[in-house]
């Protein structure tokens, strides 16, 4: 994904993705971001600059991003800097027309299979 990603996308031109989870001490069953993205900052971990949901079979709607809003809230609340986090959302199977209209606001980025692998 780092490969192919234009520096608009996320921010910054030097970055690393990983998957992760976030333990929420108010829920049992926890938050899951399956993409993380950082500025990679030589060794050292960098400013966190998007977190995301991905999805292969299942089109995603504004309940996918209102997750990531509460994954967002759990990490600002652990002391993370999240004032320059790019939400998104990943998927092979669509997204809902509300989230197109979100997208168009600059609220989340939406990253289909032709943008995962050719880039945007």
């Amino acid at each position: 994904m780092v490969h192919f990603a234009s520096p608009d996308s996320f921010g910054a031109d030097h970055l690393s993705a990983s998957y992760g989870s976030l333990g929420d001490p108010s829920s049992t069953s926890g938050h899951e971001a399956e993409v993380v993205v950082r500025k990679r900052d030589g060794h050292k971990t960098g400013a966190l600059l998007s977190v995301g949901i991905a999805r292969w079979h299942t089109g995603m709607d504004i309940h996918h991003l209102q997750r990531l809003h509460s994954i967002l809230g759990a990490l600002a609340a652990q002391g993370e800097d999240v004032s320059r986090v790019r939400p998104a959302l990943y998927s092979a199977s669509g997204f809902s027309p509300e989230l197109h209209a979100a997208e168009a606001r600059d609220e989340v980025v939406l990253i289909d299979l032709e943008r995962l692998y050719r880039g945007a």
